[in-house]
């Protein structure tokens, strides 16, 4: 009976294991998957090098204006604001009076430091700009250095 007993598990023991590996199941059909790439990014506005301008007496002898104009590069992939502001001075024999800076483009026009800025539109701008000012002081300017800055803003609409 023992003898019975391990035969008939060693037999439902094999075909256990047999019937396994017959009963598996078909593969399924191929399943598709995707996957996206995305870039988002807003306009910017970027500066490049400046070139620096000179200044010298004007043809009534009372002021400063622009010999050479000052350049500088400004690349915008869209809609901007291009500002500049009023000369500062930073160095000079005297001070002078009614500093007044002008930002210019070929593409979209000029705007001084009282102006409302240049407006930017559609695909941007990739130009050299220019920059020039004056400065008026009470008689023929004195002798000596005089230096400015001039700060130029762009914000990207």
């Amino acid at each position: 009976m023992l003898r019975r007993s391990l035969l008939v598990s060693a037999v439902l023991l094999v075909s256990s294991f047999g019937f396994a590996n017959s009963a598996k199941a078909a593969p399924g059909p191929a399943e598709p998957a995707t996957v996206e790439f995305s870039f988002s990014s807003g306009n910017t506005c970027t500066w490049g090098t400046p070139t620096d301008g000179i200044l010298a007496v004007n043809t009534t002898d009372d002021g400063l204006e622009t010999a050479t104009d000052a350049t500088i590069n400004i690349n915008c992939n869209g809609a901007a604001l291009l500002t500049v502001a009023a000369p500062v001075q930073v160095n000079g024999p005297e001070t002078t009076t009614n500093n007044v800076a002008t930002l210019s483009t070929v593409a979209f026009g000029n705007t001084t430091d009282t102006g409302t800025g240049i407006v930017v539109t559609g695909a941007g701008i990739d130009e050299d700009a220019t920059v020039s000012m004056t400065a008026d002081t009470a008689a023929s300017p004195q002798a000596g250095t005089y230096e400015y800055t001039v700060l130029l803003t762009a914000t990207p609409q």
